[in-house]
């Protein structure tokens, strides 16, 4: 697991720094052992911005993040193909 911290929250974003590795887009994160964030923006060489999947109630600026390596619930923020979007879109 590659740790990192905390820099900012806003509402449901958060931005998390990591010193040595970035963790993959669209990975499962975890702040403070209860919240859950999926990765979905590189912001530069040792930062990523997430959404918090859980409640960001308690999350602090300086807590510590651990990448759990795993994927996020099905890439829960792309846009999926519906039969609605095909007939608009012909």
């Amino acid at each position: 697991m590659v740790g990192g911290t905390v820099i900012a929250v806003r509402g449901s974003v958060v931005d998390l720094c990591f010193p040595t590795t970035l963790p993959a887009l669209h990975t499962r994160l975890n702040v403070g052992g209860s919240a859950v964030i999926e990765v979905v923006n590189y912001l530069s060489k040792n930062r990523v911005q997430g959404i918090a999947l859980t409640s960001t109630d308690g999350i602090a600026r300086g807590m510590t993040v651990d990448d759990t390596g795993l994927p996020g619930p099905a890439g829960a923020f792309e846009q999926k193909p519906t039969v609605l979007n095909e007939i608009l879109f012909l």
